[in-house]
Parts: structure tokens; C-alpha cells; sequence
């Protein structure tokens, strides 16, 4: 299962935040953004494995820099970048198929 804490303390560190005063935003952030990922096509099962793959973790932390705060200057500018990297996850599911597929060396996406 996904370690929400971990990716937490990461997105914080991106930010350069250094306390804990906005941790419930942050996980709201993570927790919206991973949701926005499945209603596009984006596979629920991607975010029960422990870690998340580099590209959806890119997203993931693209979309809470995007939405953190108020008065964000770049906020634009990676709203931007988030929506391409989810319409690329989304278009690219065969390539980015569960591990257990991948894995047991199936070409198809079958189990």
C-alpha cells in the first residue's frame, strides 16, 4: 500500500517547508490528485503498490506544487505540466501496466 507519509514529507520538502503546520493540506493535495489520476484513465491498481512509479509520483508532486497555497507565481505553469503527464499516463496504460503483469512476462495485459 501506498506510503502516503513518505510522499508526504517529500511534497513538503519540495515546497521548503521545514514544519508540519501544512501537512493536512498537503495530504488532501496528494490524496486529490491521485483521484483526479483515476477518473482519467489512470489504473486504481498503480496506487496500491508500496511505491509509486516515477512518472505517477512526478505527477503527483507537480499537482501539489501547482495547488499548495494561495498566491503561487508558477501555479499556471504546472497546472499545465500536470494536465500533460496525466493525459501521457493516461494514453500509455499498456505500457504502464500492473507489475504482476509485467512481470510474469505477459505482452497482452493479461493476468
Amino acid at each position: 500500500m501506498l506510503d502516503i507519509d513518505k510522499l508526504k514529507n517529500q511534497i513538503r520538502n519540495d515546497l521548503r517547508i521545514n514544519n508540519q503546520e501544512y501537512d493536512d493540506e498537503i495530504v488532501s493535495l496528494i490524496q486529490t490528485s491521485i483521484e483526479d489520476l483515476k477518473t482519467s484513465s489512470v489504473a486504481s491498481s498503480y496506487f496500491e503498490e508500496e511505491k509509486l512509479r516515477p512518472m505517477l509520483e512526478t505527477a503527483v508532486r507537480t499537482y501539489c506544487k501547482a495547488n499548495f497555497g494561495y498566491d503561487n507565481p508558477d501555479a499556471e505553469r504546472l497546472q499545465n505540466s500536470y494536465e500533460l503527464q496525466k493525459q501521457k499516463l493516461a494514453i500509455s496504460h499498456y505500457d504502464y501496466r500492473p507489475l504482476n503483469q509485467m512481470e510474469s512476462g505477459d505482452n497482452n495485459g493479461n493476468v
